[in-house]
């Protein structure tokens, strides 16, 4: 018996193959992670000064610092980001052959937190299309809309910093697979497959 032997070639694609649930589905999870990029790509277009910081990095650092500390009785604020993000520039400093400077790190942790928070859009949520599959197959156009950070009052009435649901799944669970693991992609490929009816038992 064979367990991996695959349906003919030329085996009908039905519309639930067109209007995939997942693929709609993977497309959004990738969608969040489009401000991290962008906030990227604008590296090399700041300042010299500036132009050594991975702001990608940094701004998955900062989602770290914060989530650690969220539902606790001492949530992350402005200062404690600072603080807890501080070795990382440091790093980044001295990799450049750059001495570390205060200011110049609570400028650019003022630019990373300004993109995850949206700041250039009054922080409203971000708003991204992207492509749909209707129920008899047809394409739309839908937008998706989502927050990664925002400020919150804490316990003591201190401003501090939450993640949404979103950026907790994206950091804590969608960035977490090794994508190098030859096995798993094995694995990944397999279940597919025979989610989608693409493998006969024999």
């Amino acid at each position: 018996m064979d367990l991996f032997s695959q349906l003919p070639d030329d085996a009908p694609i039905t519309s639930d193959d067109l209007r995939n649930e997942s693929l709609v589905k993977r497309l959004r999870v990738l969608l969040h992670a489009y401000p991290l990029f962008q906030l990227s790509q604008s590296d090399a277009r700041r300042e010299e000064s500036f132009r050594h910081y991975d702001t990608l990095a940094i701004a998955l650092k900062i989602m770290d610092i914060v989530a650690e500390r969220m539902g606790t009785e001492s949530e992350a604020d402005r200062e404690y980001v600072d603080f807890a993000v501080g070795p990382l520039l440091d790093a980044m400093d001295v990799r450049a052959g750059l001495m570390p400077d205060a200011a110049r790190h609570v400028e650019i942790v003022d630019r990373v937190l300004a993109a995850l928070r949206h700041d250039s859009d009054v922080r409203r949520p971000f708003r991204i299309p992207y492509m749909d599959i209707g129920q008899n197959g047809e394409i739309c156009e839908k937008q998706l809309e989502f927050r990664l950070i925002q400020e919150a009052f804490g316990l003591n009435g201190e401003i501090v910093m939450r993640l949404t649901n979103e950026a907790v799944n994206l950091s804590l669970k969608a960035l977490e697979f090794d994508l190098e693991d030859s096995q798993a992609a094995t694995e990944a490929i397999v279940h597919s497959q025979m989610c989608r009816g693409k493998l006969a038992v024999q």
